[in-house]
């Protein structure tokens, strides 16, 4: 039998009220994302924590923003890319901070954080 987590209605989308958290997605808001694509550029920070059990966390310069995915400049054992968000993923925007959640995560039985990236503008 496949996996097939349930959706939160539109009023909780994005927030934990009213549901449980285990096997719910919350779709994030596609209209957040085109800001933040928009507004992050080339020479800006990335903050990059992984939650997942390999963790990594660190700070990596942005090299190119384009429509599907953010490019960092090389750096020894960091990931050199992000692909942003699909309609449907589950993620919440807050500022220039993105953090993508699984449902029903293997480490914690429920939604959990899998990963954030904070931009931030050169100083």
């Amino acid at each position: 039998m496949s996996y097939r987590p349930l959706f939160a209605e539109p009023g909780v989308k994005e927030t934990s009220a009213r549901v449980s958290g285990a096997n719910v997605i919350f779709p994030g808001n596609m209209e957040r994302l085109q800001k933040l694509i928009g507004l992050v550029q080339s020479g800006w920070t990335v903050h990059w924590t992984s939650h997942e059990a390999n963790e990594f966390r660190g700070e990596l310069s942005v090299a190119e923003v384009g429509v599907s995915e953010v490019r960092m400049n090389p750096t020894k054992a960091a990931p050199s890319r992000y692909t942003w968000p699909l309609e449907g993923d589950d993620f919440t925007i807050e500022g220039t901070a993105i953090t993508e959640y699984k449902a029903d995560h293997a480490y914690t039985g429920g939604r959990a954080s899998t990963l954030t990236l904070r931009f931030e503008a050169p100083r």
